[in-house]
């Protein structure tokens, strides 16, 4: 390059190698000084060389100036480096407002919008909402600009998200750039855009943001050419669920790879069948649905010896080794603990090719199985840390199904027969899919336990909820008797969504706004969950009277799953939430409650049993404006008890007079007044003043554990305070006023 660097080659010419070589000297060298005269040449006369392509390499070379500087490897003046920023806005300015077309446009606005991400001066903090501006106006002029390089811009954006992470503005503009990009390349082509940048997110750990671009990768490749690329998405799709424990999802998504597998025949998807079981089984087994492992054990090896290259080749299938070791220790395990039902499990399998059956009984039996060692309360502890839920909890006349996402636990029981339980487990992997297509959104769950009964009924032709008792988190589901498919899954929203309002801090209208269509398409794919489920498991395997006739593990024993992988609780400030207002509302509180309980609170102070009662809160972190409050509740109530029965209106307009007005020697409260059942009992009710406050509700399924909680880790309820006379008469030292 450095031989085009003579006065007698054209100028155009000289800049390129220019560009070249500076770039070459950094990445090779790491370096930039020695090249600083070559780069003040190329940029002596940027404002002659005004192509879309010249200015972009101008803002190109300009960005490796300013990292190169940054990272100490580019001794040069900032102030070089800003007045070229500066006459790049200025030139950049000048020719959009001259542009002819959307084309140059387009390039121009590209070149800008990276311009925007470097700084402008000493301190100057770069924005990149800027620059999404100016992408998004770039997009508007690439429409129609049908020679733009929109699968280039897509590789940017893709760099972009490793440095930033989901930005959702990011992730914004990448939906776009695919929609360009697939009207001009095709859907697979915007497919394996998505799937880059999955890639990228789930290697980041943004999981959620990755299973959405998995998703929209799934969407473009099954309306497009690309059959091979989109079962390898639902398989990744169905690992990503089971990493988050979501099982039935899970299963779901891989029960749909294999059975469209099995339909391509001629579409050499071999490796398809021979992952896709695995999958299966995996799910289940995490589930704790050990009988269903042994039920379809035998497929899992017909899939494997038929469909895999190498079947044989023990030490290059660790899956295989897995699902053999952890299904012969729970039948290990089953044979201490229940004998009686590893007897009947054993008779179950009587019928498999006995090498087949010796092979696994005979590693179940295993005298030196780690199973065979631990103490019945270590195993038991090792098990909650493996699994979702309770081994074999597959057996019984009913099945009790225990999930967690974002804060709820689910608790769905349903009858354990074969027409049952195809629906039942559709419903509850529909509810994991909207779950995690939700859970990026603040929807104010407080923690909950919810028990969901599942019925299925002749007589309902729509999926309908039964508040059967909210308050105690208790709900019935009636699944008309046929299969649900997409036509249905509103109804599975709305009954998911009734569900979910019991567990939420919002109003009705403010909790809808967090669904999208996005979050219902991701609980179907390709067929129903229970048509798939039928395929793969006949009725006559499943065996509903050997079911029926056996149980669970240990049933009487409590079973809580300690395995991480649940969809974490939302946290951050709550919905509203806005500290300025936050410490102003404590301010207000202490002006307007402490003249109406003032005596009242001395006589407080002074007994000695009453002071340890006030004592004991703020030791648990209650901030004095709270105590404070649930002092001022407590008053208040025994002061309009005085007075009889009143209307709610009435009530209120005494309550209002009582707070406004100070009171009076004579009228303060005897500290007897109030006691450990009183303070318990207030402390929750001032907790619903407080999200009423916040225009928020009391969820009828939460705890008033859980509201407190909520409060404490959403709203700061015990973070903060501003100055106070010190009402308790605590020694709190600096930072609170005397009396």
């Amino acid at each position: 390059m450095a031989g085009f660097l003579v006065r007698e080659a054209p100028r155009g010419i000289v800049r390129d190698a220019i560009y070249e070589i500076v770039v070459a000297q950094l990445r090779g060298r790491d370096e930039m000084t020695s090249k600083t005269i070559d780069l003040k040449d190329f940029f002596s006369d940027v404002d002659v060389h005004l192509g879309a392509g010249q200015l972009d390499d101008a803002v190109t070379l300009l960005t490796y100036a300013f990292g190169a500087f940054w990272r100490g490897v580019f001794e040069v003046d900032p102030l070089f480096l800003f007045s070229q920023r500066e006459k790049l806005t200025e030139l950049l300015d000048r020719e959009l407002e001259a542009a002819p077309g959307p084309g140059r446009r387009a390039g121009l606005l590209n070149a800008y919008a990276r311009l925007e991400l470097l700084p402008s001066c000493s301190g100057d903090l770069v924005d990149h909402l800027n620059a999404v501006k100016r992408w998004d106006a770039m997009l508007d002029n690439a429409a129609a600009a049908p020679l733009f390089p929109i699968d280039e811009y897509c590789d940017f954006l893709g760099t972009m998200l490793k440095s930033l992470g989901d930005d959702k503005e990011l992730l914004r503009l990448s939906d776009r750039a695919d929609e360009l990009l697939s009207e001009r390349a095709g859907k697979a082509a915007a497919g394996r855009k998505s799937m880059d940048r999955a890639q990228t997110l789930l290697e980041q750990g943004k999981i959620l943001s990755g299973i959405k671009e998995l998703h929209k990768a799934k969407a473009k490749w099954f309306s497009g050419e690309g059959l091979h690329d989109a079962l390898d998405v639902l398989l990744l799709l169905s690992e990503q669920y089971r990493g988050l424990g979501l099982a039935y999802a899970a299963k779901y998504y891989a029960m749909a790879a294999r059975a469209i597998a099995l339909q391509e025949p001629s579409k050499n998807l071999n490796w398809v069948l021979a992952s896709a079981i695995f999958d299966i089984v995996e799910a289940d087994s995490c589930a704790g649905n050990a009988f269903t492992c042994l039920q379809l054990f035998p497929i899992l090896i017909a899939d494997h010896v038929q469909h895999d290259n190498r079947p044989f080749d023990l030490e290059q299938h660790p899956r295989l080794q897995d699902a053999i070791g952890q299904l012969a220790a729970l039948l290990g395990v089953l044979r201490l603990r229940d004998p009686d039902t590893r007897a009947a499990l054993d008779a179950s399998i009587s019928e498999w090719p006995h090498y087949l059956r010796d092979w696994l009984l005979t590693n179940a039996d295993n005298p030196d199985g780690f199973w065979q060692m631990e103490s019945p309360e270590t195993g038991w502890t090792s098990m909650q840390g493996a699994f979702l839920d309770r081994p074999f909890g597959d057996l019984g006349k009913s099945r009790l199904v225990n999930w967690e996402a974002s804060g709820i636990r689910w608790h769905c029981r349903f009858e354990n027969t074969y027409q049952v339980t195809a629906v039942a487990e559709q419903l509850i992997a529909e509810f994991q899919l909207i779950a995690a297509a939700l859970a990026d959104k603040d929807l104010g769950i407080a923690v909950s336990d919810v028990n969901v009964e599942i019925t299925v009924s002749a007589d309902h032709s729509k999926i309908s909820v039964l508040c059967v008792e909210p308050s105690a988190g208790e709900f019935c589901v009636v699944l008309p008797a046929s299969d649900h498919g997409p036509e249905q899954i509103a109804e599975v929203g709305a009954a998911f969504g009734t569900i979910l309002y019991g567990c939420s801090v919002l109003a009705d209208n403010e909790l809808m706004k967090g669904f999208d269509v996005a979050a219902l398409e991701a609980s179907f794919v390709a067929r129903p969950y229970a048509e798939l489920y039928r395929n793969l498991m006949p009725e006559d395997t499943f065996a509903a009277q050997l079911r029926a006739e056996n149980r669970p593990l240990d049933s009487e024993r409590q079973f809580r799953s300690s395995a991480e992988c649940f969809l974490p609780w939302f946290s951050g400030p709550g919905p509203n939430y806005d500290e300025e207002r936050a410490v102003t509302d404590i301010g207000l509180r202490y002006s307007r409650l402490i003249p109406g309980v003032r005596h009242t609170l001395t006589n407080l102070v002074s007994n000695q049993s009453s002071y340890q009662r006030l004592l004991r809160l703020r030791e648990e972190g209650l901030q004095d404006w709270e105590i404070l409050s649930i002092v001022s509740n407590i008053a208040m109530n025994a002061r309009l008890s005085e007075r009889g029965s009143q209307s709610s209106k009435e009530w209120k307009a005494h309550a209002q007079t009582m707070m406004e007005r100070p009171e009076s020697p004579a009228e303060a409260l005897d500290s007897g007044s109030f006691t450990d059942e009183l303070f318990s009992t207030y402390r929750h009710v001032y907790h619903g003043a407080f999200l009423n406050s916040w225009q928020l509700r009391y969820p009828e399924c939460a705890r008033p554990a859980a509201i407190e909680k909520f409060l404490v880790k959403r709203y700061r309820l015990r973070d903060l305070d501003v100055e106070h006379v010190n009402i308790f008469q605590w020694d709190y030292g600096i930072g609170h006023a005397d009396h």
